[in-house]
């Protein structure tokens, strides 16, 4: 009875619409086949725009590297002509020159030293020297961030260059703290009166030393030194403490690790840079690092400016978001947790690829993974120690452990 039903249906419509219907479901076809097309080249087109986004991205890369090399050959230059050495700001060295690069004030983080130093006449009055020594001593305490980033002439030529030939998208920069000190914060607790500064400074400096200018025979280095208190790398990891813990939680990353990879990167040096180049408390690597982790963090793979690094909380959020990509992805193979920690570490510091190399001789950690795995964690931390391609990661991979395990306990 339905089959009749349907029948006399199609019938009407049939008489009714003539060949309309059959043309209806004609077109239904062509349509479904043209969807289908139209679904292939999107995905084509898509595939095609991501490989040449990425090819533009690679380029522009390139084109940093090369201004990073050059400006830095050319401030290595000048530095050199006036003093004699081409001393630059370091992971856990920060350098601030002068306009006229003849006075520089250095913060060595690693040692807790503060060097004050002027390229002078040898015939300055030896109270005018040691008062503008005194004078630059007493500002360096009070030294803000974002002072720190608009007086380096390296860094801020390298961004302005960059930005005007970049074509890939880029993150565009934020402001730095211009208020809080580096060193005065911590030392303090705020920011110091002048009397302050200098009440400290007497009591910790020691006598101004006066060497010739190898550069000129008609000039002396006057200079002096003091020390910062010793807790001084506690009192900065508590500035940070609440970003770490933040971005801990998000990407399941325990707060003492993170702390513990700060204070081997960089000694809680802000405005840490390295050739690589890296930059911040994390040290991170615009090209590689940082893109991956804004990616996993924004959903975009963007261009990331040095003063985007520079700031404290982008920086820890970023170097959180990599750690993250370290555990859960590309060591999410490493069943035994201390095993996979040590790794990560490692990896931190000299990509995972020198972590594969370290147990079977190439880039594949996939293959790798199968002989960690078939180790114990002791096994495989004393083979990274043993075979590890750089040494440098080698005391790394030791240094991070120590302040881990440090950091735990005070933090636990």
């Amino acid at each position: 009875m339905l089959r009749k039903i349907a029948k006399i249906y199609i019938f009407v419509i049939s008489s009714v619409f003539g060949e309309s219907y059959n043309e209806y479901l004609a077109n239904q076809d062509g349509s479904f086949s043209s969807y289908k097309k139209n679904v292939k080249k999107s995905i084509e087109d898509e595939e095609k725009a991501f490989i040449k986004y990425q090819k533009q991205l690679d380029q522009d890369l390139n084109n940093y590297q090369q201004i990073y090399n050059e400006e830095r050959k050319k401030i290595e230059a000048e530095i050199t002509k006036i003093w004699g050495d081409k001393k630059t700001s370091s992971p856990k060295v920060l350098i601030e020159y002068s306009d006229d690069l003849k006075t520089r004030k250095i913060i060595n983080f690693e040692t807790g030293t503060i060097i004050i130093e002027r390229v002078d006449d040898k015939n300055i009055n030896q109270n005018e020297i040691e008062k503008e020594l005194m004078n630059n001593a007493s500002e360096f305490l009070k030294f803000s961030q974002r002072q720190a980033y608009e007086r380096d002439k390296f860094i801020n030529s390298i961004d302005n260059k960059f930005s005007k030939i970049a074509k890939s998208p880029m993150v565009k920069s934020q402001k730095l703290d211009g208020f809080k000190p580096i060193l005065g914060s911590a030392i303090f607790g705020h920011i110091p009166s002048q009397k302050e500064s200098e009440k400290y400074i007497n009591s910790n400096k020691d006598e101004i030393e006066i060497k010739e200018n190898p550069n000129n025979k008609n000039e002396n280095i006057y200079s002096f030194s003091f020390k910062i208190p010793e807790n001084f790398p506690n009192k900065k990891a508590l500035e940070v403490k609440s970003d770490v813990y933040r971005f801990g939680k998000t990407w399941q990353i325990e707060p003492a690790l993170i702390l513990a990879i700060i204070h081997s990167e960089s000694n809680f040096n802000p405005m840490a840079q390295s050739p690589v180049p890296a930059y911040g408390l994390m040290q991170i690597v615009p090209r590689s690092a940082g893109i991956d982790a804004y990616n996993l963090v924004y959903g975009e793979r963007k261009l990331l400016s040095a003063q985007y690094l520079f700031n404290s909380r982008n920086n820890i959020e970023l170097g959180t978001a990599y750690l993250h990509l370290l555990k859960y992805k590309y060591l999410d193979g490493v069943t035994d947790t201390q095993s996979r920690l040590y790794c990560m570490i490692a990896g931190y510091n000299t990509g995972t690829g020198n972590v594969s190399r370290a147990f079977i001789g190439d880039m594949n950690i996939r293959k790798a993974i199968d002989k960690i795995n078939n180790m114990s964690s002791d096994g495989v931390y004393n083979y990274l120690l043993k075979n590890l391609p750089y040494n440098e990661t080698k005391v790394y991979l030791k240094r991070v452990m120590e302040r881990y395990e440090m950091y735990k306990k005070m933090y636990s």
